[in-house]
């Protein structure tokens, strides 16, 4: 049982009623009472659902150990499936672009893509590019560096960032297929939320789509607890920072003076990022039921 809709955990208990020796998974993707936005009702409610459920799965290792202090849940009972990229797409597309490699241009010029959707130049929006695209202005004088900013769902006036050196690339929504094509051209992948209070659990799904591409990832938020920042460093695949021009600036200038240097701007080698694929993450599922009635695998 998936939620939200957290509603839907009360069947834990009604379906165990009537099924005798059945197994039932809680499933979350998003918090529910550990975001402290619920009342002592939902909390209590939410604590004895997770008592009838045999396992409990949880979208990430912060969320996880959260709900383990906060509900004093058994660490053998909570397990970590995270939403993971799809391989078989990606794969497709890495073939595809080894083919034409004539058309990756990542070591003729410095390539940053920010990729999302619902990206709004209004203020207060929780995706504002703003800030990058005035740090990565300040990066040297040369005209090498492009930024890609996909999915804008309006624009900037057209003279806010005339007097850039840099290519900005403004582009609306684009097709799955195409956005992940950009991300696996690029030197470095941006993750951003400019949310005045981003939860502290948030970890879009993008994270595993940019951890794919190979490339440096910079995760920017306004607090640096935030799941996804937390992620990256653990992983060493990139830098987390808050959403200042200043810390942005420091990070990509780095990442460039390294690409001039022609030392390569990506993951390292030692990284194994299919541990983040859906079929990986997923095989956890497998390993649940295989407990749950003895099945070898």
């Amino acid at each position: 049982i998936s939620g939200p809709f957290f509603g839907s955990f009360k069947f834990v208990n009604i379906i165990k009623k009537r099924n005798k020796g059945v197994k039932l998974i809680i499933d979350y993707r998003d918090p529910w009472n550990l975001l402290k936005k619920g009342s002592m009702i939902t909390f209590h409610k939410e604590k004895k659902y997770l008592f009838y459920a045999d396992k409990i799965v949880m979208f990430s290792d912060m969320f996880n150990n959260g709900m383990i202090e906060k509900f004093s849940l058994p660490k053998d009972k909570c397990v970590t499936v995270y939403n993971g990229f799809d391989g078989d797409l990606w794969d497709e597309i890495e073939i595809d672009l080894i083919r034409k490699k004539k058309d990756i241009d990542s070591e003729k010029r410095f390539i940053i893509s920010y990729v999302s959707s619902n990206i709004s130049f209004k203020k207060g929006t929780p995706r504002d590019p703003r800030n990058l695209i005035k740090a990565v202005g300040r990066i040297g004088d040369d005209k090498n560096i492009t930024l890609n900013i996909v999915g804008c769902v309006d624009y900037p006036n057209q003279t806010e960032f005339s007097n850039s050196n840099i290519h900005l690339n403004l582009l609306p929504f684009i097709p799955h297929k195409e956005a992940l094509k950009i991300l696996y051209k690029s030197n470095v992948v941006v993750i951003l939320s400019t949310e005045s209070k981003t939860s502290k659990y948030t970890l879009t799904g993008k994270l595993f789509d940019c951890i794919r591409s190979g490339n440096f990832i910079l995760g920017l938020a306004n607090s640096q607890e935030v799941n996804y920042c937390n992620l990256i460093e653990e992983l060493k695949i990139g830098k987390g920072c808050r959403n200042e021009i200043n810390e942005i600036f420091e990070i990509l200038n780095h990442q460039y003076d390294m690409w001039k240097q022609g030392k390569k701007v990506h993951q390292s080698k030692k990284f194994n990022r299919n541990v983040y694929s859906r079929r990986n993450q997923n095989m956890k599922y497998i390993s649940i039921i295989n407990d749950f009635y003895n099945l070898q695998p």
